[in-house]
């Protein structure tokens, strides 16, 4: 069986790439900073019957992305897919001036790209 790892995956588009990997047989695992909306996830999934790892990380704290990461390797032997989808987006117009200002704003996008796309090649 495949696998796909989600970062922010509770919600939105992360929540809906998610049950689109899982209705196509993929084991999916997701994290996300809340613990209700990790639980409203895994009844969604159950109704799927794909295997679903919830997980409580926040992709800002390496720590507790590594941990994503260990977990979903533990829970399914391997990652086939990793997606960055949490931190939110940057406003088109910040993102072109971006090497102006500070990084300050969107710390969380780069460190969850930079952090994930680390943890995601070393488990696949």
């Amino acid at each position: 069986m495949k696998t796909v790892c989600i970062t922010g995956g509770t919600a939105g588009i992360g929540k809906a790439t998610a049950l689109a990997f899982a209705k196509k047989g993929y084991a999916v695992a997701v994290c996300g900073r809340n613990e209700q909306k990790l639980q409203a996830a895994a009844e969604e999934f159950e109704h799927i019957g794909t295997p679903f790892l919830p997980f409580c990380a926040d992709v800002s704290l390496p720590a507790q992305l590594e941990s994503f990461a260990t977990a979903a390797m533990q829970a399914f032997g391997h990652i086939d897919v990793w997606i960055n989808n949490a931190g939110g987006s940057i406003p088109r117009k910040f993102f072109m001036s971006i090497l102006k200002r500070s990084f300050s704003r969107s710390s969380t996008q780069i460190s969850n790209l930079s952090f994930s796309d680390r943890q995601s090649l070393r488990a696949i």
